[in-house]
């Protein structure tokens, strides 16, 4: 798992190479030829569309995603990825998030959850270790 700036063709030409496994962050500005093609297929209702809820009560929060197979990360398209977006919302309508991923991995019903779980561990880990740091005295905007 990797952050958006790991998100870019030389690197995953390389973890292909290597036949390394990966499920990067991917944001619309990084890869815009990516998005561009993600939003043709959702109109043509290509690639999986699903929902699923979690958590009880307050923290209860209901996800939808969108998958899309063997997408072009550039316009080049020298290099194929599988995308997952997924949109969480709150029942009383606050709060919520989307965060999308590239991987090498088939993202289907079945993996969709597991991928999402992946990439929030990923997450909390970096964002508590930036909270240790900066509570113990680093003082640093972003490390």
């Amino acid at each position: 798992m990797g952050d958006d700036l790991y998100g870019h063709e030389p690197l995953i030409t390389e973890l292909q190479r290597l036949r390394v496994r990966f499920g990067l962050v991917a944001k619309p500005s990084s890869p815009p030829a990516l998005f561009a093609q993600g939003a043709e297929r959702e109109q043509r209702w290509e690639g999986e569309h699903g929902t699923w809820t979690e958590g009880t009560g307050p923290r209860r929060r209901m996800c939808t995603y969108r998958t899309a197979a063997e997408l072009a990360l550039t316009r080049s398209g020298a290099v194929r990825v599988n995308s997952l977006a997924v949109w969480e919302q709150r029942p009383e309508g606050t709060g919520g998030s989307h965060n999308s991923w590239v991987t090498d991995f088939n993202v289907t019903l079945e993996t969709v959850a597991a991928m999402v779980g992946i990439g929030r561990s990923r997450w909390k880990i970096e964002t508590e270790q930036f909270n240790v740091q900066n509570n113990q005295g680093d003082e640093l905007e972003h490390h």
